[in-house]
């Protein structure tokens, strides 16, 4: 995971990271030093956490992930935990509406950015490995036609 989008995840709750990184996403995001009531993110964090965001980065710009890639991140991590407490490749595939094939992908992509909270990526790298294709929604279909 992004060490920004763990960061935030930590200070404002994940709820409100992901509202940033939808908002502002994929650019840089310039936190003030004093937030005022009609402020951009009070308006869209509430009072509350967007002073905590102040506390924090006031006078700084942050490099947030786009939405997509801080959603898809975090549900590989999520995917490479439940794999590490055994789950098997199919299991994973199941449960997250994937291909066999995407969860190796996702894994590996896991395992190549040492999957720790630390791990860093790039804002605007590519964060397509291991995400759903038309494929992986077509055979989703065929399996629950097939649970029917």
């Amino acid at each position: 995971m992004q060490r920004i989008l763990k960061e935030l995840t930590d200070l404002i709750g994940i709820a409100d990271a992901f509202e940033i990184c939808r908002m502002w996403g994929g650019r840089s995001l310039y936190i003030p030093v004093a937030v005022r009531l009609t402020d951009p993110l009070a308006l869209s964090l509430g009072l509350e956490g967007a002073r905590k965001l102040a506390a924090s980065y006031g006078g700084r710009s942050i490099e947030l992930p786009s939405e997509r890639c801080a959603l898809l991140e975090l549900r590989n991590a999520a995917m490479f935990r439940d794999r590490q407490a055994g789950a098997s490749h199919e299991q994973l595939a199941i449960l997250y509406g994937l291909r066999r094939q995407s969860v190796r992908a996702a894994l590996a992509r896991a395992r190549s950015l040492g999957l720790v909270a630390e791990a860093t990526v790039p804002v605007g790298a590519n964060c397509s490995a291991g995400t759903p294709d038309r494929n992986d929604q077509q055979h989703e279909s065929s399996d629950r036609a097939g649970a029917i």
